[in-house]
């Protein structure tokens, strides 16, 4: 698998160790997909937030799944936990369909969502909450966008810090449909998600306003939120890229 967004959950020499991948797999054509799946030991697959495979522990491992393209080039996220005990460490993924004999994936097949950001910035009174950008999706099937923040509000800061409401300011894509948390209290952490019926860009920077209702004074704030340069395209000035 081509290397993606991996992250080493635990490592000793070559023994006890985790590894999480995530990102995206592509299927070229309209058709019926299996997958194969060679792991020693652990796996655990996720397709398109379906678990397809649930088979964490020690083993040897051989199994099949299969998947109904809807449309060629459909995108799909793909999620993998591997982990090894002793021995052996493999994971191996083939595939096959109709027009494609039994084979490795292709590493091309394999994308990644590089837009997330480890970094947290501070807002609010005595900086109360955090926020970072946790995920960028885009569909080539519905030609959408979606951007997810996540929030936390601590909660040693009580009720000064309960966020009312939080708008996110126009960066020349129209108007994005809303979802997760909106209101926030303190303790709470969570996503706010906002989706383009296009494909948007990070911009560097983009700004959110946020109403804390306890507040006395300053119960409005415009955030700047860095968004991270993302390797799999420049930003531009208006966020906006043509379908």
């Amino acid at each position: 698998m081509k290397k993606t967004n991996n992250k080493i959950i635990k490592q000793n020499k070559t023994n006890r160790y985790g590894i999480e991948w995530r990102g995206n797999i592509t299927f070229p054509k309209k058709e019926k997909y299996t997958i194969y799946v060679y792991a020693d030991d652990g796996v655990r697959i996720k397709m398109d937030d379906d678990l397809v495979v649930d088979s964490y522990k020690p083993q040897i491992l051989y199994t099949t799944f299969d998947y109904d393209v809807n449309i060629a080039g459909e995108t799909l996220k793909f999620e993998v936990d591997y982990f090894q005990r002793t021995g052996n460490a493999t994971i191996i993924l083939h595939w096959s369909s109709d027009s494609t004999s039994k084979q490795p994936i292709p590493f091309e097949q394999f994308s990644h969502y590089d837009c997330q950001d480890n970094n947290s910035t501070s807002f609010g009174p005595s900086g109360c909450a955090t926020i970072k950008l946790a995920t960028y999706e885009y569909s080539k099937i519905t030609k959408k966008t979606k951007f997810c923040y996540e929030i936390n509000v601590l909660s040693e800061y009580g009720k000064q810090c309960d966020i009312e409401s939080i708008q996110m300011n126009s960066i020349n894509c129209g108007s994005p449909k809303i979802s997760g948390i909106t209101k926030f209290v303190g303790g709470t952490k969570g996503q706010y998600c906002l989706e383009y019926s296009n494909h948007v860009q990070i911009v560097p920077t983009t700004t959110m306003d946020l109403s804390f209702p306890n507040q006395s004074t300053n119960k409005t704030l415009n955030q700047p939120i860095p968004g991270p340069i993302c390797s799999s395209f420049n930003a531009c000035t208006n966020g906006c890229l043509s379908t």
